[in-house]
């Protein structure tokens, strides 16, 4: 089933949120209080980063927020090129790089393979898979962690 824009960018924050508050978890000794703050997504950014999450992440997870921000706030927004461009300006070199090799891996997998490069790829589909490296390396900062991996 495709999936339009809205859903695509209410999931993928929905996805990269859940890591976000399984590494404050996993970084906080008592976490249950957490609640009560009502922290919004920026705020939890800033606290999973001054808890030790990689700096670098700080950029990426704020891009997604204000992507997701746009769509929440109105139902007819699009994706267009700037918000993509932003997400994967706002990624290290080196996360540039594994969300390059992810989409020269999987290319020739796929039944219908792309002619041509990763910004070749439909927009939506860049920002899937900008989000799918990004939900990644945020499992293994929860590992490092020592955080529990989801079950699925």
């Amino acid at each position: 089933m495709a999936e339009d824009q809205l859903g695509a960018v209410i999931r993928a924050h929905l996805y990269v949120e859940a890591q976000v508050n399984r590494l404050l978890d996993a970084l906080i000794p008592y976490p249950e209080h957490l609640g009560e703050m009502r922290l919004n997504w920026g705020q939890r950014v800033e606290l999973v980063l001054a808890m030790g999450l990689k700096p670098q992440y700080g950029p990426p997870l704020k891009a997604l927020g204000r992507i997701r921000n746009k769509f929440a706030h109105n139902p007819e927004a699009e994706l267009n090129d700037e918000d993509v461009n932003e997400l994967y300006g706002s990624l290290a070199d080196e996360d540039r790089q594994i969300v390059l090799e992810s989409f020269e891996r999987t290319k020739p997998q796929v039944p219908d393979p792309v002619k041509g490069g990763f910004r070749d790829l439909e927009i939506k589909s860049q920002l899937t898979l900008i989000v799918v490296a990004l939900h990644a390396l945020l499992l293994v900062a929860l590992t490092e962690a020592g955080g529990q991996l989801p079950s699925t």
